[in-house]
């Protein structure tokens, strides 16, 4: 999918076609032959005049998934975790300009995977400092699940503000762990094991 395209004004114009007019779920940034470069809002109409080249760029929230496996929990049992959030382009000059330089670089575009990409060391970061402070009974209650929101909310920040990227809500995390699901299996067994054992003393002592 993708989330925004660089072209010359050559590529975007024609001789006969000299405007156009933005889609309510695009804004665009224009660079011109002198002075800086300006946003242009959702349907809002770009002149070729002038211009030298657009970026366009979607408006809509972008959804990004992560699985991160190998994870250790503060009393040392491992757990996998799987987040996701969705996330926008902020459509202002300065934001721009950061997304252009940081995410686009010299590439004429910038799609689903290539955000999906740059914002994962972030969201590892986060996922690796929520478990790591945390018990795996604690972990794995949907119950502290939304602690995680603050944890992310401060790592991603700085990528965010450099990017031209702002995390919005419905931020989600689960954690899984066959680690401690075996650990407390072997030791619902030894209970199990204990109180048999405690029961047939009472009834040889009967």
């Amino acid at each position: 999918r993708l989330v925004a395209r660089r072209a010359a004004a050559g590529d975007v114009f024609s001789f006969l076609t000299r405007s156009l007019v933005l889609p309510p779920d695009c804004a665009a940034m224009v660079w011109p032959e002198v002075g800086s470069p300006r946003v242009v809002g959702p349907g809002s109409m770009i002149e070729a005049d002038g211009a030298v080249r657009v970026m366009f760029v979607r408006k809509a929230p972008f959804t990004l998934g992560y699985n991160f496996d190998r994870l250790t929990s503060a009393d040392g049992f491992e757990l996998s975790a799987s987040v996701g959030f969705q996330i926008k382009v902020v459509a202002e000059r300065t934001e721009l300009a950061g997304f252009c330089d940081r995410l686009m670089g010299s590439a004429a575009t910038v799609t689903l995977d290539a955000l999906q990409s740059h914002c994962a060391e972030a969201v590892h970061a986060a996922v690796v400092a929520f478990v790591k402070a945390r018990k795996a009974t604690t972990l794995l209650s949907p119950q502290t699940w939304p602690e995680f929101d603050a944890i992310l909310e401060d790592e991603f920040k700085p990528v965010g503000f450099a990017s031209g990227l702002e995390l919005l809500g419905d931020v989600r995390i689960t954690t899984a762990s066959k680690d401690f699901a075996r650990a407390a299996e072997a030791e619902r067994i030894q209970r199990l094991r204990e109180e048999r054992i405690a029961a047939d003393r009472k009834l040889r002592e009967l």
